[in-house]
């Protein structure tokens, strides 16, 4: 048998070109992962297992924090120090441990460039690795410069930290609100206005303290302002931090972007009640003033056509049997009450345009009280007027003024004392360097809370009893003007009921 015929050869051939493919596929992609993390501008760092050894780390994350390759393979805690803005061991712990990726926004890192350290910003990524069964094997370090927009935000914030403050050094109140009109920004105006921190009054909202009677004027006005995205304008009143409305005037203007599209709306409010107050009071004081001078010429023209019609119908008869005296009396009485009316108004007037002139002069402060109660005796022969010199008192000033001021209190005296018309004048002499008047009467009184209000212009007591006397309420608001031009003063004391206790003081004049 031939031996060659016992000899076998066996032969195996495996197709090997799908796992080349897959390999060289393999190769690509590492390649092309580590181009992706070598040429890439970011930051980027994979730390390995829980001693965070560094595996990988490209040029740009070496050079910021300042190492070479030699550090690749060694523990990142111990090699590379950890910035003093991150708590660098106690994030990459947590994120090792829980899972949960850690970001950081515009953190600011000093690094070398062109052998000069600059300051920059960057946002950071702490992500965790997983491996293919998903346990964490290390962590990702991502960090991508973001300093023009660090920048710039921090520009923004400083614009808005001083516009906050100048907003909080204004006297008016502002509001900072939304397209949808949320007001997210009160300045401390509102807050000291309020007595409520930033907090609440946001969650509150400035509706809360609104007048009830102007809210849906002001919600509908402000819902058009929005709509339209026209300026915002209204007066209305707002409750204060004790309960009690004042009255504002409210601007709010659209901030709108390059394509005049609202982004926001800015607003100044500012308390306008004592104006709205002074406007009242001269609205009043026209309705007074308008009363008070058609009185008198009512009158004077009803006794002029009396006198008229009775000579009509009496010609033959004697001019004894007409009304003339009493009638004319009337009218010479109607007419110096209108004389007085209007001299009030050219006073005023004077004073507040600062024209108030006075003609000073010495003068015998007793013999003016005693003219000024004869002349007032005079027209008033009901009231009953007594004088009471302590002293007799020398003083500088102007003597017509100082007589308006007089007669104008005994004449109040007189006015506001139906039931008993007894008046005491007193002229007195207080401490070294007074002389003082004092007019007492036993009427109506004042009561207490409006004796601070009765020397205001334009003040009148309001009641029952006081809606029926006369006045335009700056007689008394003329005689302290002219007490405080001589550097005297005017002062009341008083008791509902019972009476009122008037006393003006000026200097003396000195020997």
């Amino acid at each position: 048998m031939d031996s060659r015929k016992n000899n076998l050869i066996l032969l195996s051939i495996e197709d090997i070109t799908e796992r080349k493919t897959i390999a060289r596929k393999l190769e690509d992609t590492k390649n092309r992962y580590e181009e992706m993390i070598y040429s890439s501008p970011s930051l980027i760092a994979i730390l390995e297992g829980p001693e965070f050894i560094l595996s990988i780390a490209n040029d740009a994350f070496l050079k910021h924090i300042g190492k070479g390759e030699d550090i690749i393979g060694t523990s990142y805690l111990e090699s590379a120090p950890a910035l003093e803005e991150q708590d660098l061991e106690e994030i990459l712990r947590k994120v090792y441990k829980t899972g949960k990726p850690h970001y950081l926004h515009e953190i600011p890192v000093k690094i070398m460039r062109n052998g000069k350290q600059e300051l920059s910003y960057y946002n950071f990524i702490y992500q965790p690795q997983r491996d293919s069964k998903g346990v964490i094997k290390g962590v990702a370090i991502l960090a991508n410069e973001v300093t023009v927009q660090a920048e710039l935000n921090k520009t923004i914030k400083e614009s808005e930290t001083r516009f906050r403050q100048m907003a909080d050094l204004t006297p008016e109140k502002i509001i900072s609100a939304d397209t949808s009109g949320k007001i997210y920004y009160f300045n401390k105006s509102w807050l000291d206005f309020t007595g409520l921190n930033l907090e609440s009054l946001v969650k509150k909202g400035w509706e809360y303290f609104m007048h009830p009677e102007e809210l849906d004027s002001v919600r509908s006005t402000w819902n058009q302002a929005m709509t339209s995205g026209n300026v915002f304008e209204k007066e209305f009143r707002l409750r204060d931090k004790n309960g009690d409305y004042k009255w504002h005037l409210c601007r709010a203007v659209p901030v709108k972007d390059e394509d005049e599209k609202v982004k926001m709306w800015i607003g100044a409010i500012t308390q306008i009640h004592e104006l709205k107050e002074e406007e009242e009071r001269k609205e009043d004081f026209l309705k007074m003033a308008s009363h008070e001078l058609k009185t008198p010429l009512t009158s004077i023209k009803g006794y002029t056509y009396l006198l008229l019609e009775r000579l009509r119908e009496n010609k033959e008869v004697l001019p004894e049997s007409i009304p003339i005296i009493p009638s004319l009396e009337r009218i010479d009485s109607q007419i110096t009450r209108l004389t007085r009316l209007i001299s009030e108004m050219l006073d005023l007037s004077r004073v507040q345009e600062s024209k108030l002139e006075l003609q000073k002069e010495s003068f015998s402060l007793n013999d003016m009280v005693e003219e000024c109660v004869q002349d007032i005796q005079y027209s008033s022969t009901e009231a009953r007027v007594e004088i009471d010199h302590k002293a007799q008192l020398i003083v500088n000033g102007d003597r017509d003024r100082i007589s308006q001021v007089l007669i104008n209190l005994i004449t109040n005296a007189i006015k506001y004392s139906p039931n008993d018309k007894n008046i005491e004048v007193k002229v007195f002499q207080e401490g070294i360097d007074k002389a003082s008047v004092s007019v007492k009467d036993h009427g109506i009184g004042i009561n207490l809370e409006d004796q601070p209000n009765i020397f205001n212009r334009f003040f009148r007591v309001t009641g029952k009893d006081e809606q029926t006397y006369s006045g335009l309420g700056i007689g008394l608001y003329l005689a302290k003007e002219i007490m405080l031009r001589h550097n005297g003063d005017i002062r009341v004391k008083s008791e509902k009921g019972k009476g009122s206790l008037f006393t003006f003081s000026l200097p003396l004049e000195k020997k």
